[in-house]
């Protein structure tokens, strides 16, 4: 069985979406065989539309960019609106939403998660969120064995507070 799950992030320049989906990729090294990750930005950097992808596989990509997303993970209203209005989508349906409720209308049959409002709450830094949002993601869809986070979060050189984001995003 080739298990593929491809991920998006959206969010402007400065919120960490490349930070968020490359760090997601080295935890899912512990689970899948294949991790491949990419992230797409405007010449403007902070504040234009950021993304970046994840696909994870159990098997060789011939593809290793997303082709239909499984998840999409929001940060922003700009991002949201531009992604879900891409080509490659062309609807929301199906794919499972996660956003950052405190900066994203709601969203299509999506989990509202309010990070960058519990960024400045608990941390005083609204530029948590993005590791708020990757808990809450990690908790959601349980694709990485939480003793294997758990590990790779210990072992890896983030900061105390980058794992106590990533901790309250688990507990939402």
């Amino acid at each position: 069985m080739n298990k593929r799950i491809e991920i998006w992030f959206g969010g402007i320049g400065g919120q960490g979406v490349v930070y968020a989906a490359n760090l997601l990729g080295q935890m899912a090294g512990s689970e899948y065989k294949y991790v491949s990750a990419a992230a797409h930005y405007g010449p403007e950097s902070r504040g234009s539309v950021t993304t970046s992808e994840v696909v994870l596989s159990d098997k060789p990509m011939d593809y290793p960019y997303v082709e239909s997303p499984n998840i999409f993970i929001a940060m922003h209203q700009k991002a949201y609106e531009e992604i879900t209005h891409h080509k490659a989508t062309k609807t929301t349906k199906g794919i499972n939403i996660i956003y950052d409720s405190t900066l994203v209308g709601k969203a299509a049959d999506g989990i509202a998660i309010p990070a960058t409002k519990l960024a400045q709450e608990y941390f005083k830094n609204a530029q948590m969120a993005n590791l708020i949002l990757l808990g809450a993601f990690l908790k959601t869809y349980t694709l990485i064995d939480r003793q294997a986070l758990r590990k790779v979060m210990t072992e890896s050189q983030l900061s105390k507070t980058a794992r106590e984001a990533i901790e309250l995003g688990l507990a939402q």
